[in-house]
């Protein structure tokens, strides 16, 4: 064999190698996208469960504060009520910014928790302000309401997947 044949083979089987070698190169990187991609769909589920869990906590947090309200409304602890009305608020406004809640009813029901948690403040620094007379009765219900609320509210994140 002459070394032209030889460096014609070489360079053809060169060729041949360094093609399989491209091919391979392209199979891989478009394994690695799909790596990719699945570890940012898992990624993105992980940190809705985070959110979710944490908003589940946020929940259980403002139903506590909301049950020890009807005792504060009973005991006039006013200050302590106002405290509480607050934490309660911070709550549902954390859930309301994590957009978890599963349709426009829960949305609205955390909305209306807001708007009476709001009248609730009102009434009760106008009694501290002594501008009017307490009305615990109505206190208490508006408070059952509110816990009402936190309940479907818990039942409706826990019932949400992470798919969001």
């Amino acid at each position: 064999m002459n070394f032209g044949t030889i460096g014609d083979v070489s360079s053809l089987i060169g060729c041949l190698i360094g093609v399989a070698g491209f091919g391979i190169t392209i199979y891989l990187l478009r394994k690695s996208a799909s790596a990719v991609e699945a570890a940012r769909q898992a990624s993105a589920k992980t940190l809705a469960n985070v959110r979710r869990i944490q908003h589940l906590s946020d929940v259980h947090e403002a139903m506590d504060k909301a049950s020890e309200l009807q005792e504060l409304h009973r005991e006039k602890s006013w200050k302590r009520c106002l405290s509480n009305y607050h934490i309660i608020k911070v709550c549902l406004i954390r859930i309301r910014e994590g957009k978890l809640l599963p349709d426009s009813k829960h949305q609205r029901a955390l909305q209306n928790a807001l708007s009476h948690l709001t009248m609730l403040e009102r009434s009760v620094e106008e009694v501290i302000n002594a501008e009017t007379e307490e009305d615990i009765p109505r206190y208490n219900d508006i408070t059952i309401r509110v816990r009402d609320t936190l309940e479907t509210l818990g039942s409706a994140l826990v019932s949400v997947e992470g798919e969001r």
